[in-house]
C-alpha cells in the first residue's frame, strides 16, 4: 500500500518515490528530483566486462556464478564463469545438436532446443568444466524456445506451430507427454 508524505511524495514500503507537482519531476531514492526522472547514483554507460563466444550466440541463461550460452554456429553449449563481471571466463563447453537456439537451466541440468536437428537435449552441468549430454528426444519442426518448471520442459516449435510438453524427471530419457 502507498502512504503520502505531504502533497509532494508517496512512500511504497521502504522506498520513497517523489513527484514534485510544480515542476513535474519524479525522483526515486530522493526527495528533491532535479530532472523529469531522477535516480541518484551511478548508472552504467558501458559493459563491465566481456568475453568472446564465437559467431551467433542465440540464448543465455544465468544460474549462480555461471552463464550458459547456446551458440548456433559452433553447435555448442558454452559455460562461462561470471562471478567476476569484469573478467568473465570460459569454463567449458559441449557439442549439441545442430543449431542450438534456446537454453534453460534448472538445478544440475541444462535443457537445449536444437533448431535444425529438431531435438531437445538434457545436459548435466554439475561439473561446469565438463558438461555432458545425458539425454535427447525428438521435437516438432524447428524448436524455438524451451522453458522448464519442475519435472516438465515446455518447448515451442516454430514451423510445426506447436507447444510440446516433455517429462524430464528421468534426464536420460525425456519423454513427450503432450503437444
Amino acid at each position: 500500500s502507498a502512504t503520502g508524505n505531504g502533497s509532494n511524495s508517496v512512500t511504497l514500503g521502504n522506498t520513497s518515490i517523489t513527484k514534485t507537482v510544480l515542476r513535474g519531476n519524479v525522483g526515486i531514492g530522493t526527495t528533491s528530483p532535479i530532472t523529469q526522472l531522477h535516480v541518484p547514483g551511478k548508472v552504467p554507460t558501458a559493459a563491465v566486462g566481456s568475453v568472446g563466444t564465437g559467431l551467433f550466440p542465440y540464448s543465455i541463461y544465468v544460474q549462480g556464478r555461471y552463464a550458459y550460452v547456446a551458440n548456433r554456429t559452433s553447435s555448442t553449449l558454452q559455460v562461462f564463469d561470471v562471478s567476476n563481471p569484469a573478467a568473465p571466463a570460459v569454463v567449458g563447453s559441449v557439442g549439441t545438436g545442430i543449431a542450438p537456439i534456446s537454453v534453460y537451466v534448472q538445478g544440475r541440468y541444462a535443457y537445449v532446443a536444437n533448431r535444425t536437428s529438431n531435438t531437445l537435449q538434457v545436459i548435466d552441468v554439475s561439473n561446469p568444466a565438463a558438461p555432458a549430454v545425458v539425454g535427447s528426444v525428438g521435437t516438432g519442426l524447428l524448436p524455438y524456445s524451451v522453458y522448464v518448471q519442475g519435472r516438465y520442459a515446455y518447448l515451442a516449435n516454430y514451423n510445426s506451430s506447436t507447444l510440446q510438453v516433455f517429462d524430464v524427471s528421468n534426464p536420460a530419457a525425456p519423454a513427450v507427454v503432450g503437444s
